[in-house]
């Protein structure tokens, strides 16, 4: 049993700093090894809980690959989840239900793949943060695989109460990535951060005389 974890301390530095501008939304890459399973039916496992007296979030994932290897309709959902990750909306929230969760049925390929888009409150004020599990499994949608790791988590992504994010992989299998795609308002917000920036800047040199 292989346990890898990194901090991913600059998130909390980067979230500061930008928070005003990116309406702090964090991004991650998650990359599965799935070749020893390929062809065979099994299923995926996600849930997004939120721990006591946490602050509301949601996670987005998204671009999950391969496409081809979703058969069906999600097999069940609970909670505050929207959305399929066959559509590419698939979206989970933690401030109504404790328990938040969605499982499918995949036919594993070579590799999967999906990005994860956290969205959290511009200031945390909560008692703890939330986490994400992800478990892949045989195909009764319970029986995980690819770990040994006594969670039957393969990838779990979490934050603290001041925002500090910590990804796991509990198996050589699975790569977390901090960085991944964000929603195209973050973007905007930062390009209309730039231009206030750009535009005091003139008046500055404007009202400076002797400039």
């Amino acid at each position: 049993m292989q346990r890898t974890k990194m901090t991913i301390l600059t998130l909390l530095l980067l979230a500061g700093a930008w928070r005003t501008a990116t309406a702090s939304v964090i991004g991650f890459d998650v990359s599965i090894d799935t070749s020893t399973l390929a062809g065979n039916t099994g299923g995926i496992y996600l849930a997004f809980a939120p721990g006591f007296n946490s602050d509301p979030a949601s996670v987005a994932i998204f671009g999950f690959s391969p496409g081809a290897g979703l058969p069906g309709a999600p097999a069940f959902t609970d909670g505050g989840v929207t959305g399929a990750l066959d559509t590419g909306d698939l979206l989970f929230t933690n401030y109504l239900y404790f328990v938040n969760d969605y499982g499918e049925t995949v036919i594993f390929g070579s590799r999967l793949s999906f990005e994860v888009s956290f969205n959290l409150p511009d200031t945390l004020t909560g008692s703890s943060g939330s986490e994400l599990d992800v478990q892949l499994t045989q195909s009764d949608l319970a029986t995980p695989v690819l770990t040994g790791d006594s969670s039957g988590n393969i990838v779990e992504i979490s934050y603290d109460r001041n925002g500090v994010f910590t990804a796991t992989a509990t198996s050589a299998a699975a790569t977390i990535t901090a960085g991944g795609s964000v929603p195209e308002p973050a973007t905007g917000k930062c390009v209309a951060l730039l231009a206030c920036l750009l535009i005091g800047l003139r008046f500055v040199r404007a009202w400076n005389p002797n400039h």
